[in-house]
């Protein structure tokens, strides 16, 4: 809960009606009522004077701040924390993205100012307008409706953990808002802007978000309304001083009436008539808010709801389908002007032509040279230089990756680009090309039919280059069907395919809505979704096996006892209590395949298969791979199948990545795995983002490749001969075991098998070993063997060439077979 010391907030959360307040840092010298104000926009006087007292609200007031254990992972059993584990918000701290240009838009969830208190816009996308830019307005893609619009300034970042948790709010002065409510409606009374769950889309037959084109400083947004499609394109018009924001549209043939919300006022609007203009205004504190409607006769009726909110009916026959709401604030004595401009103002513009493509965007040319690694041990690490220096000052927290038809890369970045990479052999060159900006948080990128789909926080996005450009100039919404609760670190992830063409994502955090915590299945042709599991907490790896075996990864934390390897079966459920979806919340989980402790990987990434066949990786083909997020590391994971039960072990390949790899594909053309991945919060990165690909060179393989359990021991296949001494010698080999417990603390320390009560790894004896006839194999002998939730086995070996074999694989055993 929230921690009151010495008249400040330090890191935790509550509850406040049906609202959550995080507060992750200290803010100095305040009252609880004043931070909870400012995040909630709860008035003053609706707030509790003495809220230690309130039932409300839940506080730890334990001296010496001894750490929420809902939120501090334990210590390690034995070990030693690197430096990064150590890492707090501070160290987090960045503003860089308040000088990126993001383009002429940019998604996200947005707080807002309304004349009914502080508003949210859940999957808004904020859109600048006019020639230079001195204006923006807010579109809300879930409800359909022009949230805000203002002038004088783009946005505000948030600087916590990169930027990554980010809420921006306007930064100019804001003209006009709406709150929470549909932005079309029926003709039916009883349909007239219901309330809805702002959270989700409107119902497909109410309306859909079709997406939105780009066209120089142009944006037209694209969606349908009932029967109707509808375009719409917001400018700022500016006269002699004065600022018209605008709203065009052009609409297609409907059969019923359609209602449109045209704004909202701070008081009760008036319909006046200056200087032969009809408009609707209110005045407040001294400041006239004007609405007029342009471009059509006598067929668009107004009519007020509420008082203050005004919408406009659009008849199903109108003389024309192109009209234009102007909004503006003046003072008294130019009012006058304001009305004399709004009559002056051009009529609506040719929309259908701002929906062509325009002239490219990202124009300069931008090359980097790469870093091709010494051959001098079986797997290297070839690096793909970013272009972390680059004219639009974009960031590179590089979270997808995949490959056009003709081998380009594609990849996406966490601050809501996508980038094209063009590279030789050799690496001496990688051309660079900016192709998409402004997505809402992408964090999985996949090629389909050589179009490239992204993932966005809401969204599952397909990106077209209609004019072969290099970049993209219609953004499709092909499916959105899903919630997005705004909580700061609920964040969409990962995008896989499987044979069928259907796409797989995580929808982590949010559990208060219906898709919070869930694994989402899309049909490829986007029009239907569905839950595939529940009871994630924040992964960020997924994986999809050749013959469409999925699995995926979740973090060590709140009910994760540690991260969790899984292979994912439909309507399963893998951990997290919040997020169950049930009628009858379980009372177990879906096992994983295999439990990693931090030690091995504090924070998972996804899987990837190597192809089958002869190839470029040896031994390794058709094998599991595992990337660690945290450890900037990869794992060989060697699953073995009794029956239904998957259980596996893994073993690090020795490999340093630059940062926190999150994703893999082996490129379709030269065979190598390429790998991205991004800095964040406790993680060993040292770059902001990477790209790199791990080459196989042809040389011996000191590693295990598989293992299974038996009855009495356990089987390790190396991948290259052994020393039949050193493989024989019990000293040779050390095994622990110790279980995890369950519950919605942040992870779980190592407890005993042999005593659950006691913190400790118990020694687990090797009666003899055995070495198979193809001299790759060995057999420990294990008495009593029997399911554990983790087992390291720990190996220091000779090669039969004299070369040291030594590393550790860490397993978990469910069936101890036959």
């Amino acid at each position: 809960g929230l921690k009151p010391v010495d008249g400040a907030l330090m890191f935790g959360q509550a509850v406040f009606g049906n609202q959550r307040i995080g507060c992750d840092g200290q803010i100095d010298d305040v009252r609880i009522s004043n931070v909870v104000r400012t995040i909630t926009g709860i008035p003053d006087k609706e707030l509790p004077r003495d809220p230690q007292t309130v039932g409300l609200w839940r506080f730890d007031t334990d001296e010496g701040l001894k750490g929420d254990p809902a939120w501090t992972p334990p210590p390690i059993l034995g070990g030693k924390a690197e430096p990064w584990e150590k890492m707090t918000d501070k160290d987090w701290i960045d503003p860089r993205f308040r000088t990126m240009d993001t383009g002429p838009f940019l998604g996200a969830t947005f707080a807002y100012p309304s004349w009914k208190g502080t508003a949210k816009s859940y999957k808004g996308i904020a859109i600048k307008v006019g020639d230079k830019g001195e204006g923006a307005v807010l579109f809300d893609r879930n409800q359909l409706r022009l949230a805000a619009g203002w002038t004088g300034g783009w946005l505000n970042h948030s600087d916590k953990r990169f930027a990554l948790m980010n809420t921006p709010t306007p930064a100019g002065s804001v003209q006009f808002a709406t709150s929470s409510q549909p932005g079309w409606g029926y003709p039916r009374e009883a349909l007239a802007l219901p309330a809805t769950v702002a959270t989700a889309p409107l119902p497909k037959d109410w309306g859909h978000y079709n997406g939105l084109y780009v066209n120089g400083k142009r944006t037209v947004l694209s969606y349908r309304i009932g029967d109707a499609e509808i375009l719409e394109s917001p400018w700022i018009e500016s006269d002699n001083g004065l600022a018209l924001l605008t709203r065009t549209f052009e609409a297609g043939p409907w059969r019923m009436p359609l209602r449109l919300l045209a704004g909202e006022f701070p008081a009760e609007p008036k319909e006046l008539t200056i200087e032969g203009q009809t408009l609707f205004a209110a005045r407040h504190n001294g400041v006239w808010h004007v609405l007029a409607v342009i471009g059509v006769k006598d067929h668009v009726t107004p009519r007020l709801l509420n008082k203050t909110t005004l919408e406009v009916t659009l008849p199903d026959r109108m003389e024309s389908r192109s009209f234009k709401i102007v909004k503006a604030t003046t003072s008294d004595e130019k009012l006058d002007r304001i009305a004399k401009a709004i009559k002056a103002s051009p009529p609506p513009g040719d929309i259908r032509s701002w929906t062509k493509p325009g002239p490219a965007r990202w124009t300069k040319e931008i090359t980097t040279r790469g870093e091709v690694a010494k051959d001098d041990a079986p797997f290297v690490i070839d690096t793909l230089t970013l272009p972390y220096d680059n004219p639009y000052k974009a960031l590179f927290f590089v979270t997808g990756i995949d490959f056009l038809p003709d081998g380009t890369i594609a990849i996406c970045t966490a601050h809501g680009d996508v980038w094209l990479a063009k590279a030789d052999a050799k690496l001496e060159k990688i051309v660079w090309k900016r192709f998409a900006t402004g997505l809402y948080q992408p964090m999985g990128l996949k090629v389909v039919d050589g179009k490239i789909v992204v993932l966005e926080r809401g969204q599952l996005t397909r990106l077209h280059d209609t004019n072969n450009d290099g970049e993209a100039d219609f953004y499709e919404n092909l499916n959105n069907d899903w919630h997005t609760g705004g909580g700061e670190h609920s964040y969409d992830t990962c995008l896989e395919t499987d044979p069928q063409g259907n796409f797989y994502f995580f929808k982590t955090g949010d559990p208060e809505t219906p898709t919070g915590g869930c694994l989402i299945k899309v049909s490829k042709d986007g029009s239907k979704s569905e839950i595939f599991s529940t009871g994630f907490r924040h992964p960020i790896g997924l994986g999809m096996s050749p013959t469409g075996l999925l699995t995926g990864a979740d973090q060590e934390g709140n009910w994760m006892p540690a991260t969790r390897i899984d292979a994912y079966k439909k309507g399963g459920f893998y951990g997290d209590m919040r997020a169950h979806h049930r009628p009858t919340p379980p009372k177990i989980y879906d096992p994983p395949m295999l439990w990693l402790p931090r030690e091995a990987d504090n924070s998972a990434g996804g899987q990837v298969w190597v192809p089958e066949g002869e190839g470029k990786w040896g031994p390794l083909a058709g094998k599991m791979l595992h990337l660690s997020y945290g450890r900037c590391q990869m794992l060989l994971v060697m699953p073995q199948t009794i029956g239904d039960t998957i259980q596996a072990g893994a073993v690090d390949f020795g490999l340093k990545f630059l940062s926190g790899v999150k994703s893999g594909r082996f490129h379709p053309i030269d065979g190598h795995l390429y790998v991205v991945g991004l800095n964040g919060w406790q993680t060993a990165a040292q770059r902001d983002g990477c790209l790199q690909r791990v080459r196989y060179t042809g040389k011996s393989v000191r590693m295990p490749i598989a293992m299974s359990v038996q009855k009495d021991g356990i089987n390790i296949e190396f991948a290259e001969p052994l020393d039949p001494k050193s493989a024989v010698d019990v000293s040779s080999w050390k095994i622990e075991q110790w279980g995890y417990r369950w519950s919605g603390d942040y992870g779980s320390r190592h407890w005993s098998v042999v005593d659950p009560n006691k913190e400790a790894h118990d020694p687990v004896a090797v009666a003899a070993v055995t070495l198979r006839e193809d001299g790759k194999s060995v057999f420990l002998k294990i008495d009593k063997l029997r399911p554990v939730m983790q087992m390291m086995i720990g190996y220091s070996l000779k090669g039969a060439d004299g070369e040291k074999v030594e590393g550790k694989v860490f397993n978990t055993v469910h069936e101890v077979g036959r």
